[in-house]
Protein backbone atom coordinates (compact mmCIF):
# COMPACT_ATOMS: atom_id res chain seq x y z
CA UNK A 1 0.00 0.00 0.00
CA UNK A 2 2.60 2.85 0.82
CA UNK A 3 5.98 0.71 -0.44
CA UNK A 4 7.46 3.60 -2.54
CA UNK A 5 6.83 6.77 -0.69
CA UNK A 6 7.22 7.89 2.90
CA UNK A 7 5.06 6.82 5.62
CA UNK A 8 6.00 9.72 7.87
CA UNK A 9 4.28 12.29 5.81
CA UNK A 10 1.63 10.33 4.62
CA UNK A 11 0.59 10.20 7.73
CA UNK A 12 0.88 13.89 8.08
CA UNK A 13 -1.20 14.41 5.00
CA UNK A 14 -3.64 12.00 5.94
CA UNK A 15 -4.17 13.74 9.65
CA UNK A 16 -4.44 16.67 7.53
CA UNK A 17 -7.61 15.27 5.25
CA UNK A 18 -9.08 13.56 7.87
CA UNK A 19 -9.42 16.87 9.62
CA UNK A 20 -11.15 18.93 6.58
CA UNK A 21 -13.30 16.03 5.84
CA UNK A 22 -13.18 13.67 8.96
CA UNK A 23 -16.22 11.44 7.74
CA UNK A 24 -14.38 10.80 4.56
CA UNK A 25 -14.54 6.65 4.06
CA UNK A 26 -11.04 7.25 1.30
CA UNK A 27 -9.23 8.98 4.23
CA UNK A 28 -10.46 6.90 7.12
CA UNK A 29 -9.54 3.73 4.93
CA UNK A 30 -5.68 5.11 4.44
CA UNK A 31 -5.25 5.90 8.07
CA UNK A 32 -6.32 2.47 9.04
CA UNK A 33 -3.95 0.90 6.60
CA UNK A 34 -1.31 3.39 7.49
CA UNK A 35 -1.75 2.32 11.56
CA UNK A 36 -1.93 -0.83 10.89
CA UNK A 37 1.74 -0.59 8.84
CA UNK A 38 3.34 1.27 11.42
CA UNK A 39 1.66 -1.26 14.87
CA UNK A 40 -0.63 1.53 16.00
CA UNK A 41 -3.64 -0.58 17.26
CA UNK A 42 -5.21 1.93 19.39
CA UNK A 43 -5.18 4.59 16.43
CA UNK A 44 -6.74 2.45 14.27
CA UNK A 45 -9.53 1.08 16.12
CA UNK A 46 -10.78 4.76 16.90
CA UNK A 47 -10.52 5.10 12.68
CA UNK A 48 -11.92 2.05 12.27
CA UNK A 49 -14.86 2.69 14.32
CA UNK A 50 -15.18 6.07 12.54
CA UNK A 51 -15.52 4.03 9.62
CA UNK A 52 -18.13 1.88 10.69
CA UNK A 53 -20.04 4.92 11.53
CA UNK A 54 -19.89 6.74 8.14
CA UNK A 55 -19.67 3.54 5.72
CA UNK A 56 -21.26 0.39 7.68
CA UNK A 57 -21.13 -1.45 4.21
CA UNK A 58 -17.70 -1.15 3.47
CA UNK A 59 -16.28 -4.54 2.75
CA UNK A 60 -13.26 -3.75 4.26
CA UNK A 61 -14.01 -3.32 7.72
CA UNK A 62 -13.53 -7.45 8.80
CA UNK A 63 -10.36 -6.95 6.98
CA UNK A 64 -8.99 -4.28 9.07
CA UNK A 65 -11.06 -5.93 12.21
CA UNK A 66 -8.70 -9.17 11.73
CA UNK A 67 -5.63 -7.55 10.82
CA UNK A 68 -5.50 -4.79 13.93
CA UNK A 69 -6.40 -8.28 16.03
CA UNK A 70 -3.20 -9.35 14.42
CA UNK A 71 -1.18 -6.20 16.04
Amino acid sequence: MFKSGDQSGAGEYGTRAIALESSNPKYLDFLIGLAILEGRKKEGRQYLEKLREVNPENGKIEEFEKRLEEL
